[in-house]
């Protein structure tokens, strides 16, 4: 049997890992998994198209509740996504939700704009047009990008809502990889990407300001940190990810990795296959981890994962 999914771009190499392992202990179950976007896998697994779907998107109440099937959603990875940027100099700079959201409105244009300095006393700041480079509707790393922005910028959250206007210096690139090349090749340029994306890619990141004041660095200590701050938060049946978790150490644009699957509508054998790769990548599959784009999920995490699993396929 093949099990079929699709979803975010970057989670196809973690899953052609774990397919590859999956499959050499139950060689008569093989996963095969699309490289798309959150969005078009949570659409090709609501309409039964394909066994799961993966993504960086939490899904919305309508999603959770559609009378004729609805989806479920279990973490199986940690996400983390770091501002990157292409300046002179490489100096660690500083950033809160407000000024990333300032930049990303278009309301600070040059990275000699006061409001960078006065976060970054003795920075090199050049008299240099700030490049935005973002990603497509629809992708995971947007989603949560902006989720964390709208959650720490009330003007942000509004100007979402209303009727926006195209930011002249605004360019997109579908792939994470397109984004890093493009802010590495283009002087003041600004994005996005999962933090270890970052580190291999050699690009320069910031610190980011967290839910207590602190401006802390992403790093595993601060990742795990933040993943095990919001353990009690991931299974709240809420709209939205959880982001910006509580505790100095956290590092704020820290989310969850999903899994998305029916809640009925499958037929037994193809279930019973889902359950045992899914419990497998919340238990063995977690030490593959390493390199794939995401961290591992806090063990009390993944046991809880594992417990609403058997809750929903059995």
């Amino acid at each position: 049997m093949v099990l079929v999914g699709s979803g975010s771009s970057l989670a196809g190499s973690l899953l052609g890992v774990w397919g590859k392992g999956f499959n050499q202990q139950h060689p008569a179950i093989q996963v095969a998994y699309v490289s798309t976007s959150s969005s078009d896998g949570i659409q090709q697994v609501g309409t039964l198209h394909e066994d799961f779907a993966v993504g960086e998107a939490a899904l919305t109440n309508k999603q959770k509740n559609n009378a004729n099937l609805r989806l479920a959603q279990i973490p199986i990875a940690v996400f983390s996504i770091v501002p990157v940027y292409n300046l002179p100099g490489r100096s660690e700079l500083r950033f809160t939700g407000e000024l990333l959201a300032q930049m990303y409105m278009g309301h600070i244009s040059n990275w000699n704009d006061e409001r960078i300095a006065k976060l970054n006393p003795g920075a090199l700041l050049p008299d240099l047009a700030i490049t935005l480079v973002q990603r497509p509707e629809g992708t995971g790393s947007r989603y949560v990008f902006t989720e964390f922005l709208a959650k720490t910028s009330p003007e942000f959250r509004r100007w979402t809502k209303g009727p926006r206007h195209d930011v002249s210096s605004e360019v997109e690139e579908d792939l994470s990889q397109r984004m890093a090349g493009k802010v590495m090749s283009t002087p003041g340029a600004i994005g996005f990407v999962s933090w270890s994306f970052a580190v291999q890619s050699g690009l320069a990141y910031g610190r980011v300001q967290n839910s207590s004041g602190k401006f802390v660095q992403a790093s595993l200590a601060s990742i795990s940190a933040a993943a095990a701050a919001m353990r009690e938060l991931v299974f709240v049946n809420s709209p939205g990810p959880p982001l910006d978790a509580p505790g100095e150490n956290s590092y704020p644009l820290t989310s969850f990795v999903w899994a998305y699957l029916p809640v009925s509508g499958m037929a037994s054998e193809r279930t019973d296959n889902l359950h045992e790769f899914l419990n497998w990548c919340l238990g063995e599959g977690q030490s593959l981890m390493a390199g794939q784009g995401y961290d591992r999920l806090p063990e009390p995490v993944a046991a809880r994962a594992q417990v609403k699993l058997q809750a929903l396929l059995r």
